[in-house]
């Protein structure tokens, strides 16, 4: 097949993809993560997210010195706007996290503590 026509095909088949509307349970996104048939990686999803491993180090290192690559973007956003950004990841990693095999009660504690420092830290930032 030459590159013409596998570029129709992928043409053909992206235009049967139906992407308005998807349901799905928490249950059924927890085992499509533990079978990985999902994969969370920043380079195609978000500029910028945590790894299992290293999720409340990498939040607390981003809150407390600064260590990451976009901490510029968020000293600049409004406390609000950083906190519910936070909010958002941390619910979802939480739920994967402490449901899933990949985690456990001690990283959900970790996550909670740090959580609370960004709260704290971040509510004295632009006001």
């Amino acid at each position: 097949m030459d590159t013409e026509q596998l570029k129709i095909q992928i043409e053909e088949q992206r235009n049967l993809l139906n992407t308005d509307r998807l349901d799905v349970s928490f249950g059924e996104i927890m085992r499509m993560y533990e079978d990985k048939e999902i994969v969370i990686k920043p380079a195609f999803q978000r500029y910028f997210r945590w790894d299992d491993g290293n999720f409340a180090t990498a939040l607390y290192d981003v809150i407390t010195i600064g260590v990451a690559e976009n901490y510029d973007y968020y000293k600049s956003q409004p406390s609000d706007v950083i906190l519910n950004k936070i909010n958002q990841e941390v619910r979802t990693d939480t739920i994967l996290i402490k449901f899933s095999r990949r985690g456990g009660n001690n990283q959900k504690a970790r996550i909670i503590n740090r959580l609370r420092e960004a709260k704290r830290i971040f509510g004295n930032i632009n006001k």
